[in-house]
């Protein structure tokens, strides 16, 4: 049994969320809960922290059961704008279709695991009519701590109940993609562009196993 996870944005669509208004338009909510909650928010580390890594923090270290609701709630509610935002523009490559397809015939096993919303990624794959290709798709309302914690990975290796996978990887674009497959302990391939993330040296400096400009280039390590 051979089992592929794929990344969404910037993997099998093109990049469009607004990352840094995203993160500052958080920045100013938890500034609240600083002020009214006396929560602790140092603003210069918070500074250097993606959006995942942002959505993480809080919800592991906030032990107050209601406030981390609370709080967790307005992450999701910001998060849920950008990604409908991201929607609006959001272009599936050429060769995502046929690429599913022929990984079928070769008897993998397709997964999705994504930081997007459910909402969100479930009217993208049933617009661009893909959503019958996977197995199991994971979102940010599926977990507790979004990638690069591989709980999402984990999820899908439950759902298939233990099968024990002699192929997997994990298709991805950005860095957060690199460390959740290595925390997984999956071969990782990523896909590089003009757009996303991450640079292309950043990419290369977190040592993936594989580097590819187009996703069809990927059947060569399959």
């Amino acid at each position: 049994m051979k089992l592929i996870i794929f990344d969404f944005e910037g993997t099998l669509v093109d990049f469009q969320w607004k990352l840094k208004e995203s993160i500052n338009t958080m920045h100013r909510i938890l500034e609240g809960y600083r002020i009214n909650y006396n929560i602790p928010c140092d603003t210069e580390k918070f500074k250097k922290l993606n959006y995942s890594q942002l959505y993480n923090y809080f919800s592991k270290n906030i032990e107050d059961p209601l406030l981390r609701r609370k709080i967790m709630n307005d992450f999701d509610r910001i998060y849920d704008y950008y990604d409908e935002d991201a929607s609006l523009r959001w272009s599936m490559y050429d060769e995502v279709p046929k690429l599913l397809e022929e990984l079928k015939n070769k008897g993998f096993k397709i997964a999705l695991d994504s930081n997007v919303g459910r909402k969100a990624l479930d009217k993208m794959l049933k617009k661009f009519m893909i959503g019958y290709y996977f197995d199991i798709t994971i979102t940010r309302n599926d977990v507790k701590c979004l990638k690069p914690n591989p709980e999402g990975i984990y999820k899908i290796l439950n759902y298939f109940n233990g099968i024990e996978f002699k192929e997997k990887y994990f298709v991805g674009d950005s860095v957060t993609d690199i460390k959740t497959a290595k925390r997984a302990k999956f071969p990782v391939i990523i896909l590089t562009g003009e757009k996303g993330e991450n640079k292309l040296e950043e990419i290369i400096k977190h040592n993936p196993n594989h580097v590819i400009n187009n996703l069809k280039d990927m059947l060569m390590f399959l």
